[in-house]
């Protein structure tokens, strides 16, 4: 197997644009996607692809969370990420997947990460084989391959996925789905026109920054209510809340 390559760098400075703008301009974004990760991240939680840490503290202040150790193969963003905010139960190391102790882990996160691996069956069943009996694996992707635009491609996106094709994603690592749900309708919409229906490619930051604020303050607190409530029938991104037998 080939190793993977799921650094920050690696993906290209639109993605590095985008992430970096929305968690300055919108740090709510991160705690709730923490939030609907909250029943399967407990215990010292390993974050795999943390890039420069943007959501790591957020999976920290879960209260099933005692620490959380962000992990990436690329020594400038994991540099970055240890320059931030110091807290007593965040670390930030370099890292390969590839290189984990099977079952040593009771949790793993992996968010916006497997869209960028060309084999994403054996990455995530590499980081399915890290987690311990009973233990957790959360994952987040993008949905939709309808979606697919050229922003996707020159970010270095693979595909976005169906349910159907993110289920069979943990299917063949042998762990349970116990729940699999789409995550920010609102976000979904806003995509499909800025990337689809403008056919917009390069994003600046110039330009990002100010839709980042809007969807901060108006949109994001509806969207996050309505789906503590209702299921959305789409979304931006899958989420996938997995277990390892016993």
């Amino acid at each position: 197997m080939s190793t993977p390559d799921y650094t920050e760098a690696a993906f290209g400075s639109n993605r590095t644009c985008v992430s970096s703008c929305m968690m300055e301009e919108s740090p709510s974004y991160g705690s709730w996607m923490a939030a609907v990760m909250r029943t399967h991240l407990r215990g010292h939680v390993l974050e795999v692809g943390c890039g420069p840490g943007h959501y790591t503290g957020h999976y920290a202040d879960l209260p099933e969370v005692e620490r959380v150790t962000g992990m990436d193969r690329d020594a400038g963003v994991v540099a970055e990420a240890q320059q931030g905010a110091p807290r007593a139960d965040v670390d930030f190391r370099v890292g390969d997947a590839n290189a984990l102790e099977k079952r040593s882990w009771q949790s793993i996160v992996c968010a916006n990460v497997v869209e960028h691996i060309e084999d994403d069956r054996a990455f995530v069943g590499t980081l399915a084989e890290a987690v311990a009996p009973c233990g957790t694996l959360a994952l987040l992707a993008p949905a939709h391959p309808r979606l697919y635009c050229q922003y996707d491609l020159e970010a270095g996106h693979h595909r976005r996925y169906t349910r159907r094709a993110f289920r069979s994603l943990v299917d063949t690592t042998g762990f349970r789905v116990d729940r699999l749900f789409f995550f920010n309708v609102l976000g979904a919409m806003g995509w499909f026109y800025a990337f689809k229906l403008r056919q917009r490619s390069q994003v600046s930051e110039q330009t990002s920054r100010p839709m980042i604020r809007i969807f901060e303050r108006y949109f994001l607190p509806v969207g996050r209510a309505a789906e503590r409530v209702v299921a959305p029938p789409f979304g931006l991104s899958l989420v996938a809340l997995c277990r390892r037998p016993a």
